[in-house]
């Protein structure tokens, strides 16, 4: 019965610990704990040709124009918010869009600080 005591005063003592985190109570302790967000991409909601990756080198070969675009939703688990990226083929000669294809999801990874 005892050890059911213990068990119940940690298991408290932890959800105490993460709701301090989650509803950010005390500046700075989420980042210092569980680190920041890389930044998100430059040109956010632009859609740009991609040349660079593999997806888009097989597009080239076959007269196709590969397009990606990065979206951020806001909210999530602390606040991290969802980054999608959308991408789509377009015709290389007419322009005209031939697919679009499903959004992806983006796991952005915690960059945690270093102690100085």
């Amino acid at each position: 019965m005892f050890y059911l005591f213990l068990l119940g005063v940690a298991a408290a003592g932890g959800a105490i610990y993460l709701l301090l985190i989650a509803f950010g109570l005390f500046p700075g302790l989420k980042e210092e704990r569980i680190g920041v967000l890389e930044p998100l991409p430059p040109n956010l909601g632009q859609w740009q040709t991609d040349e660079d990756s593999e997806a888009g080198r097989a597009a080239a070969a076959v007269g196709k124009k590969r397009e990606v675009r990065f979206l951020f939703e806001e909210g999530g688990l602390l606040g991290a918010g969802k980054l999608l990226r959308q991408s789509r083929l377009r015709d290389a000669t007419t322009n005209q869009i031939l697919e679009v294809l499903p959004d992806e999801t983006i796991k952005r990874q915690r960059i945690r600080k270093r102690a100085e």
